[in-house]
């Protein structure tokens, strides 16, 4: 009999985390392990399709390394991660303070860091594949936005990982990839933007990245891929 592949979507709450959510626990062949902050927020889903795990985690929380391990203890073996989690909080550089500073940090560089530290022995043996999900204002040349400093500047920390770590790795089966996303029309976009509009919807969005997570790392690794219907 086949085994079910073991995904860990990190953030699979929000516009794209709920449909990388819903989508991935569609496919009986997969186990899903789905990271969100709110506890209780699955449960009544969970009821609905065994093949569901939530873990109820705060990635602000100092010790969310440790409690991710202790969450996955269990499971020898992980063969697809998305971290799609991240925070945006607009405010131009000069009125920045150091909680927005660190809150972005935290959620958007330090925790994917420590969440592929924590997978990473998951996927030695057998192979496999960790997607960083970052933005288009996080690649070198591309159009920059007043407001998103704090934003854009930690997520350009996945970018690096992304090369640093496939470079490391590269004798193994394990792969990283970066997806750097224009804008969809997500909750967080309207917070930051309410007057525009995006053309890509969170459905469309998520479809593009469980088949790129699924497929891609046959191709490639290491590399950071702009994912935007603009010219940067």
């Amino acid at each position: 009999m086949k085994k079910n592949k073991n995904i860990l979507i990190v953030g699979a709450s929000g516009g794209i985390g709920t449909e990388l959510l819903y989508q991935s626990i569609e496919n009986k062949n997969t186990n899903v392990y789905a990271l969100v902050r709110k506890i209780g927020s699955l449960d009544k889903l969970q009821k609905k399709h065994q093949n569901l795990h939530p873990i109820y985690l705060d990635l602000e929380d100092k010790n969310y390394k440790k409690k991710l391990e202790n969450s996955l203890i269990n499971v020898k073996q992980i063969e697809l991660c998305i971290f799609n989690a991240g925070y945006l909080h607009l405010n131009t550089f000069l009125n920045l303070n150091s909680k927005e500073i660190e809150k972005s940090f935290q959620i958007n560089a330090f925790a994917p860091l420590y969440t592929a530290q924590v997978l990473l022995p998951k996927m030695l043996k057998k192979g496999g594949h960790i997607v960083q999900i970052s933005t288009m204002g996080a690649i070198q040349g591309s159009v920059k936005f007043s407001g998103l400093t704090a934003y854009s500047g930690s997520k350009s920390v996945m970018c690096n990982l992304t090369e640093l770590f496939a470079e490391e790795h590269k004798d193994t089966l394990v792969r990283m990839n970066c997806l750097c996303l224009g804008a969809v029309q997500t909750e967080m976009l309207k917070k930051a933007f309410p007057d525009f509009q995006a053309i890509v919807k969170p459905k469309e969005m998520a479809q593009f990245i469980l088949h790129f997570a699924f497929e891609s790392h046959k191709f490639i690794n290491g590399k950071i891929i702009p994912v935007s219907l603009s010219t940067p």
